[in-house]
């Protein structure tokens, strides 16, 4: 079933956890608190959707009432000059994508320097991985070597791997 299709609400439900959202029964329920079983029971139409289902979902997950309800509107509740809205469209960001975009900028200070620290940590282990500079070279060939490019020039591709080793050194002097 495609979005544009009718659908009642258990069939939108549905489609929201799996196809937007690409979440298992167990962790949509769990994030409105239900169990799974009832979850399941739901998105099979054997039974109804109880007011308070629909409101945890779209607290939950920021969805517009109205489109839960009835398939009016945009799906997202916010409004179009939002910037979480206007990033989500620019990028084609999936549910999870905009979730997790939403929740970096819900985070306090002391709550985004302990991501920092954690993201850091995965890049320092990316970087002491001798398979790294494979990889690095490799991208730097497919990304790089394109965008420094110009006119068949490809001499800027020196200066570009620098300025990148330059701006990952910076990284890792500020902790």
């Amino acid at each position: 079933m495609k979005a544009g299709d009718i659908m009642e609400i258990f069939e939108r439900i549905k489609y929201l956890r799996k196809e937007i959202l690409n979440l298992t029964q167990e962790d949509f329920s769990s994030q409105i608190k239900i169990s799974r079983s009832n979850l399941g029971s739901i998105e099979t139409g054997r039974i109804g959707v109880t007011d308070r289902v629909i409101s945890d979902i779209c607290d939950s997950f920021h969805i517009s009432p109205d489109w839960l309800r009835n398939g009016i509107g945009e799906m997202f509740k916010e409004s179009d000059d939002s910037v979480l809205a206007e990033l989500t469209r620019e990028y084609n960001l999936d549910g999870i994508q905009r979730l997790v975009i939403e929740s970096v900028l819900q985070m306090n200070d002391m709550e985004r320097q302990v991501l920092k620290k954690f993201v850091h940590g995965l890049v320092d282990k990316a970087l002491d991985d001798k398979n790294y500079e494979e990889f690095r070279s490799d991208y730097i060939k497919e990304n790089a070597a394109p965008a420094a490019a110009r006119d068949g020039n490809i001499s800027g591709i020196a200066e570009a791997a620098a300025l990148y080793d330059a701006s990952d050194d910076e990284d890792k002097d500020e902790n």
